[in-house]
């Protein structure tokens, strides 16, 4: 029902008119000349003829003592589920203190109307033990150098320095639109609900935009949009 009723709210905001024909293999969404990766780990990669171009994975930071966990992480044991047509599904039991495990789950699935959307969700005995859970969108700043990012249609330009935190905001329904003019590249990534973001850059590395689930939330909804 809830995936339906997403569905119809796409329909009604008229997002699913810009989505490029999407086409599903076992282990990835092609789009033109590039394709979204779906690996075992739960790390989701863009790729195009070029290379690399981003990295998605879900990030978590706790009270165990190692603190910080991807969900691809080994201690996490993370399981990819048998795939359905156009649907992947993973769970994992993210490490969030000495003596307690956070099940967590992630699914994406490909619409009708040429998006895919990505749901994740963890629950755990003492939610306080996770400190904060991110939706991490990493891609290289040297293919951004000089480029513009837009943040709720407000571009910020990418500039090949360490700078962590160069945006720091509490947004309501935020959306990115990246590698904007890039025929090979370019996507819109959207996430339903509050979220606190930041972004930073690592000189000749990467830039990162995190997109973080507000305390007491155990849900999380995105939607991917190629060109």
């Amino acid at each position: 029902m809830k995936k339906r009723l997403f569905a119809a709210a796409l329909l009604l905001t008229g997002i699913w008119l810009y989505g490029a024909e999407l086409k599903t293999t076992k282990t990835s969404v092609e789009f033109g000349d590039a394709k979204l990766n779906i690996w075992p780990s739960g790390i989701m990669t863009l790729t195009g003829k070029q290379g690399l171009f981003t990295n998605w994975y879900l990030h978590f930071t706790t009270k165990h003592p190692a603190k910080w966990f991807a969900m691809s992480h080994k201690s996490c044991n993370v399981e990819a589920l048998p795939t359905e047509n156009g649907v992947w599904k993973f769970k994992a039991s993210v490490p969030v203190s000495e003596t307690e495990k956070a099940d967590v789950s992630m699914e994406l699935s490909v619409t009708p109307f040429n998006t895919v959307e990505i749901t994740c969700g963890w629950k755990t005995v003492d939610m306080k033990n996770i400190l904060e859970i991110g939706f991490f969108v990493s891609f290289p700043v040297k293919l951004m150098e000089g480029r513009e990012l837009l943040v709720n249609g407000q571009a910020y330009k990418i500039v090949n320095e360490t700078k962590y935190g160069w945006f720091s905001k509490t947004l309501e329904n935020p959306e990115f639109k990246v590698f904007q003019g890039d025929l090979s590249r370019e996507y819109t990534l959207s996430a339903s609900g509050k979220y606190y973001v930041s972004i930073g850059s690592v000189k000749d590395d990467s830039v990162t935009i995190r997109i973080n689930a507000m305390a007491g939330v155990n849900e999380m909804k995105l939607i991917f949009i190629p060109r």
